[in-house]
């Protein structure tokens, strides 16, 4: 009786051991296992056989890129609201990386009539222009405003003379003294055409 019952409990330590470390099952020659948990491998579309694929990158749209330097410089912090809000207006009009050299030295229009479709009015312009020439973002070329028959529309630059605002070495332009510097540039040059016409005009009556 007692042989008969450590056979049963052989048997039995035999089966649960067998139970614990079940033997792997080989699915045979040309034949797929079952897939764990009936998950499928990542395929996304253009790629054949369910392989994997790096996911596709979707394009950015156009964007203003402000670096961290220009957010964080007293230059930008000490601007007035108004100001603040056409900056990414004016850096928009240069389609150039700020590494780029053309970032710079890139000339653009921006007119009062713009401006106003962003809801900036006139006298507020002005002002707008005037901060951001002082403290170092702009750079004025020519001044727009009444010659001959004409409304000409005003130039500009975006400048780099941000970096040094506070400094000793910073050099400060203001907008409404680079348009009275302008125009006694512009009257000197009308006053030295006016003798070279008379002076050519003498000659031929000579």
């Amino acid at each position: 009786m007692s042989g008969y019952m450590t056979s049963i409990a052989a048997d039995t330590a035999a089966l649960k051991k067998q139970s614990m470390n079940p033997k792997p099952r080989i699915a045979p020659a040309g034949r797929q296992g079952p897939k764990p948990h009936g998950l499928s491998p990542v395929q996304f579309p253009g790629t054949a056989g369910g392989g994997m694929s790096k996911r596709p990158t979707a394009k950015l749209p156009p964007f203003v890129a402000m670096t961290w330097e220009m957010l964080n410089h007293p230059a930008y912090i000490e601007l007035p609201a108004s100001a603040k809000g056409m900056l990414p207006y004016f850096i928009g009009k240069v389609r150039a990386s700020v590494r780029d050299t053309v970032h710079y030295s890139t000339s653009f229009i921006f007119p009062y009539s713009e401006a106003e479709r962003y809801g900036c009015s006139r006298h507020t312009f002005f002002r707008v222009l005037e901060s951001l020439v002082r403290h170092g973002f702009l750079d004025p070329v020519e001044r727009g405003g009444l010659r001959g028959t004409g409304l000409t529309t005003s130039t500009f630059r975006l400048s780099p003379r941000w970096k040094k605002y506070g400094t000793a070495d910073y050099q400060e332009i203001t907008w409404r003294q680079f348009g009275e510097k302008q125009i006694h540039r512009q009257v000197q040059k009308w006053h030295r055409n006016s003798a070279k016409n008379a002076l050519v005009g003498d000659q031929d009556n000579a």
